[in-house]
């Protein structure tokens, strides 16, 4: 549910924060991060525990400023090829 929580919110308008609690470059959050190409939108709203410099502090005092956060507007086509994809694999699946 994390995951899926992280796509909808920033899909929805990307006004929210990342605690990712995966190694840092691995796993389903970083994957969206790079498929979007999210990394400098989440440059101050994200944190991994598993980062050497990890102060939650730090992370607060961004997330304090989410509602400045300008919304996440995504590129529709990767969206829509995505859906496209996911769509006909599970077409197959079933038929």
């Amino acid at each position: 549910m994390r995951y899926h929580s992280i796509l909808f919110q920033t899909l929805l308008n990307g006004n929210n924060a990342i605690i990712d609690y995966t190694l840092p470059k691995e796993g389903k959050i970083i994957s969206f991060l790079e498929q979007f190409d999210l990394f400098d939108y989440y440059k101050f709203f994200y944190i991994s525990l598993y980062e050497e410099n990890f102060d939650l502090r730090l992370f607060s005092d961004n997330v304090k400023y989410l509602s400045q956060k300008k919304t996440y507007t995504y590129n529709k086509n990767i969206f829509e090829d995505t859906i496209q994809k996911y769509s006909s694999h599970l077409i197959k699946l079933f038929n």
